[in-house]
């Protein structure tokens, strides 16, 4: 068999090993039953749903047209790592909804072609969300605005 799609293949095979380790890691944990779960059964679960989801990927691989890999792109991972720096950084001077915005407008940095409306509505969108989320439905003992 040949395998058609590479990217797909690499990241069914990256779902498979994170899937794998998951599971070994929480081995250790008492898995119980389904009427009395354990601390082990839900990361079992979880973990094996991503292994299987991740052998479904690299199987249909094998169906897809071949393609190129594109290059490598280390500007899009550069703005990501930066914006969840900001984010540890930020959080606590400048509470939850500041902090996830700027972290959000920065991620858009990363998709130049993105119109600034979008990257508006998205921003506002996923601050608002994230804060009543976190700050409010989860009660995470983080400010939502400026201290």
């Amino acid at each position: 068999m040949r395998i058609g799609d590479r990217e797909e293949f690499i990241a069914g095979g990256i779902f498979v090993a994170c899937g794998i380790w998951f599971l070994l890691g929480s081995l250790s944990l008492e898995a119980g039953s389904i009427s009395v779960p354990g601390p082990g059964w839900l990361p079992r679960v979880i973990a094996g749903a991503l292994a299987v989801i991740g052998l479904v990927i690299m199987l249909r691989s094998f169906a897809m047209p071949s393609r190129k890999i594109g290059p490598f792109g280390a500007y899009p991972l550069f703005i990501l790592l930066l914006s969840m720096a900001v984010f540890a950084l930020a959080i606590d001077r400048f509470g939850m909804l500041l902090t996830s915005a700027a972290s959000v407008l920065l991620v858009t940095l990363a998709l130049p072609s993105m119109p600034l409306w979008q990257r508006l509505i998205l921003v506002a969108g996923c601050s608002v969300f994230t804060t009543l989320v976190f700050s409010l439905l989860i009660g995470i003992p983080v400010p939502v605005l400026p201290q």
